[in-house]
């Protein structure tokens, strides 16, 4: 049984701000349309899942150590910048042996914190997080894989659902494992309004698609 912690941090979703890019020369994730499962692929997926269930597992399952772990965000307007965090998170990642194969994280909407209060209060709102409605953010992985870039260790695919709406995101990070902690890092953009958070702001002060995400 292994004794290791899951230490992550999400910079996610959606925020007003910044003049410049908060996205700067980080890379923008791959956003698609969740795939549907054919019949065929379900049986396949049976079979595999039969054949992987008659063997010896390996598997372990770790949970994230919220104390060591944030989930935070950069999103920008015409004049200014702003970041923030969730307080709340929660998660888990499944190891073979020392291989990444699966995380899980859910983000408590109404656990975020930013400058000044009054901002904080227009991103839960209807405008943007929609948290009464949507009180989670989740993020559930699909498949990990060795990609060696100046981005990272791994290329991570899986489902993002933020305010309702579930996309596949595709992006670059790095995952270090030891005797003692696993922890991935990850830095890109999304645009908000493939979540469905297309309020424009201000006339004079239009809002930008583009949010950073930053995952440590």
């Amino acid at each position: 049984m292994t004794h290791r912690h899951l230490l992550i941090v999400l910079l996610a979703c959606t925020s007003t701000t910044a003049c410049s890019s908060p996205a700067g020369d980080a890379p923008k994730a791959k956003v698609e349309d969740v795939k549907t499962e054919t019949k065929t692929d379900a049986k396949a997926d049976a079979k595999a899942d039969a054949k992987a269930d008659a063997q010896p597992a390996a598997l372990s399952r770790l949970s994230l150590d919220a104390a060591s772990s944030s989930v935070e965000f950069v999103g920008a307007k015409v004049t200014a910048s702003h970041d923030g965090s969730f307080e709340k998170i929660e998660g888990t990642a499944t190891l073979d042996g020392d291989v990444p194969k699966a995380v899980e994280v859910t983000v408590h909407v109404d656990s975020l914190k930013a400058e000044p209060e009054k901002l904080a209060a227009h991103l839960l709102s209807d405008d943007f997080f929609a948290a009464e409605k949507f009180p989670t953010a989740t993020f559930r992985s699909t498949r990990i894989e060795p990609k060696p870039t100046p981005e990272g260790t791994h290329e991570v695919t899986g489902e993002l659902t933020i305010r309702g709406t579930t996309k596949q995101v595709t992006f670059p990070a790095r995952i270090e494992v030891s005797p003692s902690a696993v922890r991935g890092t990850a830095k890109f953009s999304i645009d908000r309004k493939d979540f469905g958070i297309v309020y424009p702001g201000m006339k004079d002060d239009l809002i930008k698609d583009e949010v950073l995400l930053d995952l440590n």
